[in-house]
C-alpha cells in the first residue's frame, strides 16, 4: 500500500501499517456501513493512530474508495469477460453457468474478501450517494451489462421487457444472500453437506430453469 506521499525510504513496519489499516477498514465498513464506520474504530482495530490513516489514504472517503476498488476491481474484471468466451450453443451454457455459479458464490460467502464485497452489495442504502452513483458507474453496471449480454445471445431480437424480466428474476436469486445476516446460505445449506457441493447444485438449478427456456441465437458484442 503506498502512502499518500511517499517518502524518501519505508520498512517493513511502515508498509505493514497501511496494508493493517486497509485491512481493518475493509471490515469495519463492510459490518457497520460506510455512515457507521468511525476513523476511531478503524485505528483500534488496525493498531495505528489517526495520524498513520491520514498519512496513508488522505481522509475516510479516500479509505473507503481504496477498500472498495481493492475488493471490487479483480472480480469485475473477471466476470465482465465472460461473455467473450461464447461462440456457440455449448460455450454460451458454460458462460452462463460461470457467471450464474461465480454470482452465488460471491453473495453467499461467508469469508473475506468475497464476504466483505457481498456485505457492500447488500449495504448499499447505508453509501452517500455520490458514492454510490461512483460504485455503480465502474463496478455495477459493467457487470450487469455483461450479463445482460450473455441473456441476449439466447434471444433472436432486442427485447427490453424480455431482458429486464431475466435479468431481475435472475439476480434476485442470489443477491439475497448477501444481505442477510447471518448469511443465508449458512441457513438453508442442509446440516452435514459440504457448502461449496450445495452452492453449486443450487447454481445447477438456476441454470436448468434457465435453459429449459432459453437457448442460443446469436453473438452479441
Amino acid at each position: 500500500m503506498e502512502p499518500k506521499q511517499q517518502p524518501a525510504k519505508r520498512d517493513d513496519k511502515s508498509r505493514s501499517a497501511g496494508d493493517r489499516i486497509l485491512t481493518s477498514a475493509a471490515n469495519v465498513f463492510a459490518e457497520h456501513g460506510y455512515r457507521g464506520a468511525t476513523m476511531r474504530r478503524i485505528c483500534e482495530d488496525a493498531r495505528v493512530n489517526l495520524g498513520a490513516i491520514n498519512y496513508y489514504f488522505g481522509s475516510k472517503e479516500a479509505l473507503f474508495k481504496t477498500v472498495v476498488e481493492t475488493l471490487f476491481e479483480d472480480v469485475t474484471r473477471c466476470m465482465v469477460s465472460i461473455p467473450d468466451s461464447v461462440r456457440d450453443e455449448k460455450t454460451w451454457k458454460a458462460a452462463m453457468r460461470n457467471w450464474v455459479g461465480r454470482a452465488l458464490a460471491l453473495c453467499a460467502a461467508r469469508k473475506p474478501p468475497d464476504f466483505l464485497l457481498a456485505r457492500f452489495m447488500g449495504m448499499e442504502e447505508c453509501l452517500p450517494p455520490e458514492m454510490t452513483e461512483e460504485i455503480n458507474r465502474k463496478y455495477v453496471i459493467p457487470l450487469q451489462q455483461a450479463f445482460e449480454r450473455l441473456l441476449q445471445m439466447a434471444m433472436s431480437r432486442d427485447d427490453a421487457s424480455k431482458l429486464d424480466e431475466w435479468v431481475r428474476s435472475t439476480h434476485a436469486q442470489y443477491v439475497s444472500y448477501a444481505v442477510a445476516v447471518p448469511n443465508w446460505a449458512f441457513r438453508f445449506c442442509p446440516t452435514g453437506t459440504d457448502m461449496e457441493a450445495w452452492l453449486n447444485s443450487v447454481a445447477d438449478h438456476i441454470c436448468k430453469r434457465m435453459f429449459a427456456r432459453l437457448s442460443y441465437q446469436r453473438r452479441v458484442g
